[in-house]
């Protein structure tokens, strides 16, 4: 079966420091005729809807996929700065990224590894100005490519299956200029039809746990921080939605109703330093500046006393603040966590707890911390008395998957949550027979059973399955009514977002 191949390029000029990108893709030449209506590169670049935001190039991943069951894409090879030093000149260059390209083709499918190409339509080779280059000379004779059958071309002679090769490989670049520095920030000063701002954190009203009745209590707000300002949007059944998550950012500083803005904030960068690697919320700037608070996402560093965050408002006003210890049920994992007293309702609602045993007060976070470690020690130690029960782990820690799952089992299951206080009473046992000083000491503190269920804000009609779960959300338009809210999940259109995943992140919003 003979095939006809299509070969281009992207980023010749090295941009944003990214390589040249070289994709080719082949179809059987009796199939062509499928491709006559793709939608080119120059018709997206004209397209109104494709211009107003350059963050979503969905219509072009889409335009790409339509073709996806018919034709042998290639690897895509990237071709740095150095490689086209080796090369010796622009035109070897592009030859080399040509024929790494048409060899991984033949290499990823056995119907084409033993096919000689009927043609092989390649664009024309470009310097990194643009100019075309010539390629009747003795070095394309000389280059493993010219036992190709090879066809040049420019515009606007190109042939359906190099319009193809051009669109996936336009797309692989423009995917990763995305996710540049000096590209978000050009598009967030630059763009009028687009509004941007960043999610700072989905807030539920918090009573006071001795007065918590188990009840409702309210529906969260996204607290939003803009160029300017901070805003809260209120999240119900109804509300309609229109996001496009873009990048996380620094979350800044800020004190008392000082707009937290990170110190790398300017004109030029409206929300501060862009995080490329996400495990952390703030630059390393303001992280400098705002050690106290770190101590509440990780263990803390001093006893409270030493102050070695150097920072006074923090010490007194959350160091030295009354905590909880609090246990509550995932699945089969029992999950160990401390919150402010103050915001602990909010806290586990936020963690998307059903239920849990609360231990308070407990004064200042070093000693909250220590109470925490020594809780899930005593509790692994003992984990045999808890086998019957179904429980396999004692942690720290929960995966927004593991929270999703659990919600799954509970949200219309009696059953299911029937079962649980069995699990709890089993925890203040084992603590009662432990000869140890620091289960002693949470037996003496007030302790509550509290229930969330009721904060579960979705339709019973409605089947949540992991196929409603979003892994992945970057780059990725979340657009309808809000049909439910669980916790941190915002469920739109039946698909579930975790908005702790989406703290920090900028996202845009079309202009109304």
């Amino acid at each position: 079966m003979p095939y006809i191949l299509g070969a281009s390029f992207s980023n010749v000029q090295h941009s944003f420091n990214l390589p040249t990108y070289f994709v080719a893709v082949a179809i059987e030449s009796t199939r062509k005729c499928m491709l006559d209506n793709i939608k080119t590169k120059e018709e997206f670049q004209e397209d109104p809807e494709y211009k107003r935001n350059l963050f979503d190039l969905s219509n072009v991943e889409n335009e790409i996929n339509r073709f996806n069951d018919f034709v042998i894409k290639s690897k895509v090879i990237k071709l740095s700065k150095r490689d086209k030093k080796k090369a010796g000149n622009d035109l070897l260059f592009i030859f080399d990224g040509f024929l790494r390209a048409i060899q991984s083709v033949k290499s990823s499918d056995l119907r084409v590894a033993s096919e000689e190409f009927e043609k092989c339509f390649l664009h024309i080779p470009l310097n990194p100005e643009g100019k075309e280059l010539m390629v009747e000379d003795l070095e394309y004779f000389r280059h493993p490519l010219s036992k190709y059958k090879i066809k040049f071309q420019r515009k606007p002679e190109f042939y359906k299956i190099l319009e193809l090769a051009r669109l996936c490989v336009w797309f692989e670049n423009l995917n990763m200029v995305r996710r540049k520095r000096p590209f978000i920030n050009k598009q967030i000063t630059d763009s009028h039809d687009i509004e941007f701002f960043q999610i700072r954190k989905l807030v539920w009203n918090s009573p006071p746990i001795e007065s918590y009745p188990n009840s409702f209590v309210g529906y969260p707000r996204m607290v939003v921080k803009t160029k300017h300002d901070m805003k809260d949007l209120l999240i119900h059944p109804n509300k309609y939605l229109d996001i496009f998550p873009i990048s996380p950012a620094c979350s800044g500083q800020g004190r008392g109703l000082d707009v937290p803005e990170c110190v790398r904030a300017s004109s030029k960068e409206p929300f501060g330093a862009i995080l490329l690697n996400g495990k952390f919320e703030k630059c390393k700037f303001c992280a400098e500046n705002m050690k106290g608070t770190l101590c509440l996402f990780q263990k803390s560093r001093c006893d409270g006393k030493e102050m070695r965050c150097g920072d006074r408002a923090f010490v007194s006003g959350v160091c030295h603040a009354d905590f909880c210890i609090y246990v509550t049920l995932y699945n089969n994992k029992v999950k160990v966590g401390r919150s402010i007293e103050s915001r602990i309702i909010g806290r586990l609602i936020e963690q998307c707890a059903f239920d849990a045993l609360v231990f308070y007060p407990v004064p200042w976070l070093p000693f909250a911390d220590y109470l925490e470690e020594k809780l899930v020690d005593v509790l692994r130690d003992n984990i045999s008395d808890f086998k019957a029960k179904e429980v396999s782990r004692f942690t720290e820690k929960i995966t927004s998957e593991e929270r999703y799952k659990n919600i799954m089992l509970l949200y219309k299951n009696a059953d299911a949550q029937k079962g649980r206080d069995v699990v709890y009473n089993r925890i203040v046992e084992v603590l009662k027979s432990l000869d140890n000083p620091e289960a002693t000491y949470i037996l003496s503190l007030e302790q509550r059973r509290v229930n969330l269920k009721k904060n579960w804000r979705v339709s019973d009609e409605m089947n949540l399955d992991l196929n409603n779960f979003v892994h992945e959300f970057r780059f990725k338009r979340i657009k309808g009514n809000v049909t439910g809210v669980i916790g941190s999940f915002v469920l739109v259109n039946d698909k579930a977002y975790d908005t702790i995943k989406m703290e920090g992140y900028i996202v845009s919003v079309p202009s109304k």
